[in-house]
């Protein structure tokens, strides 16, 4: 007969009685039993296999359920309702649960993939495959100890440090342009950044030292008439014979003219001429009014060209008094 539910196992026959005559049939019914039980056993050489759940006793950390003859406290134990353990010399490396899987020590992938829905790794994690497309997560990884990656780890979302990232004195490449204030920046928008930035320099620097300013004091223009006005002559000349002449190629703009006193009746076109030609920077000063500009019109000029002031003073009473003039000259 087969073993009972608890294991056990009994002859089918009655015990024999000493120095009685055992019948054939009582006798063979008991080996042949006994044949049967001993096929249904489980061969430590591994001849046959379990035809039904192998169960077997919890187990504790120091000695597991499953174990090793050489090594007693390696193997797996149950440590409580749906906690299943595995352990290695006495210590606990691996935890499996219905809710998670949890590494107690580092977890080191050599080749092949590392795949996870969600959890953290609590310990270190080191990656030597080609490169990290192994370690594949669909969820949130949260490495909080160290990560070591052999050569190339990639990350197709966004990857966040919560207490900054030591490149040890590496490199970070591959950038994309910055495109918001908190982006980090290539070397190559830097340098074209910072060219542009000193070129505007330049620029500036150039404008601040390149103003030239024409003026005349004390003059009193006539009515109907041309004057010229040379920069710093307290008179106006009849003929274009007194210039400034440019150190530089440049730009003269920003035109103004005031007047201490307005015309009466006669109104003025001031005209920047410039190697006797009219320029289009003009600026026409009316009869009641003391001052005039021309700050949307330019004119370039070469280096060493002649730049003069013209006034062509209309009909009228008077003309104005006591004018002054300026204007930029920009060096480019």
């Amino acid at each position: 007969m087969p073993r009972g539910p608890t294991g056990t196992y009994s002859l089918p026959e009655l015990p024999f009685i000493p120095e009685t005559p055992a019948l054939a049939a009582e006798v063979n019914s008991d080996l042949s039993d006994i044949a049967a039980v001993l096929t249904a056993s489980l061969d430590r050489y591994g001849n046959g296999g379990m035809l039904a759940p192998l169960r077997g006793v919890d187990g504790t950390l120091a000695a597991p359920a499953v174990a090793f003859t050489a090594e007693t406290g390696t193997g797996m134990r149950r440590a409580g309702a749906g906690d299943l353990r595995f352990g290695v010399a006495g210590a606990d490396v691996l935890r499996l649960t219905a809710a998670l899987a949890r590494i107690e020590s580092a977890l080191t992938v050599l080749n092949g993939n590392l795949e996870a829905n969600a959890g953290a790794f609590s310990g270190a994690l080191t990656a030597f495959s080609s490169d990290m497309t192994g370690l594949a997560k669909s969820g949130s990884l949260q490495v909080t100890g160290a990560a070591t990656i052999g050569t190339t780890l990639g990350v197709t979302g966004i990857a966040t440090f919560t207490a900054g990232a030591d490149m040890t004195g590496d490199k970070v490449v591959n950038l994309g342009t910055p495109t918001s204030a908190t982006d980090a920046a290539t070397k190559g928008y830097v340098d074209t950044t910072d060219a542009s930035l000193q070129n505007q320099i330049t620029a500036e620097v150039a404008r601040g030292h390149g103003a030239a300013s024409f003026s005349a004091s004390d003059v009193n223009l006539p009515t109907s008439a041309t004057r010229y006005l040379p920069s710093g002559w307290a008179a106006a000349l009849t003929t274009d014979v007194a210039f400034w002449v440019t150190p530089a190629a440049g730009t003269i703009r920003d035109f103004r003219a005031w007047a201490n006193t307005a015309a009466g009746g006669a109104s003025t076109v001031f005209t920047v001429m410039v190697n006797g030609v009219a320029s289009a920077v003009t600026a026409t000063l009316a009869s009641a009014a003391n001052s005039a500009s021309d700050l949307v019109n330019t004119v370039a000029v070469a280096a060493g060209d002649r730049v003069s002031l013209r006034a062509a003073v209309g009909g009228g009473a008077s003309g104005p008094g006591l004018i002054s003039t300026s204007m930029r000259f920009l060096a480019s």
